[in-house]
């Protein structure tokens, strides 16, 4: 039997010390896209590691976008917290899959211009 692996993002890429405005371009419209509180280009065909949170995922009052995310650090086994999750890409008729997601988490980042910015989150964003 085969198996489909999971697609891993192709990381951003700086074009004279910046990304550039096709980021800028695509933050923009999954922003203004989302169905959700959370979602990745790659859930949009777009092969780019970048994530954005708004609402409750987000770890402020105004929407975030996350470029190139790496997770520094994350909550030991033991304070995993239950959740079922719907994501865009499961059939709605599934309702969800349960599952243990990060309690908190440390993550360095970069803006759309390509600043570098570190968040540890907690909670809704930490999950997402």
């Amino acid at each position: 039997m085969d198996h489909e692996r999971q697609q891993a993002a192709a990381p951003v890429e700086r074009v004279d010390g910046s990304f550039g405005p096709e980021v800028e371009t695509v933050a923009e419209l999954l922003l203004a896209g989302m169905t959700s509180n959370a979602v990745t280009a790659l859930q949009y065909g777009v092969d780019a590691r970048i994530i954005a949170l708004r609402g409750p995922a987000s770890p402020r009052s105004a929407p975030l976008v996350f470029v190139n995310p790496t997770v520094l650090s994350r909550s030991a086994e033991e304070k995993m917290v239950p959740w079922r999750e719907a994501c865009l890409v499961l059939p709605p008729a599934l309702g969800g899959v349960p599952l243990l997601r990060d309690e908190a988490v440390e993550v360095a980042a970069q803006d759309v211009r390509g600043v570098p910015f570190r968040y540890a989150l907690r909670g809704e964003p930490a999950r997402a």
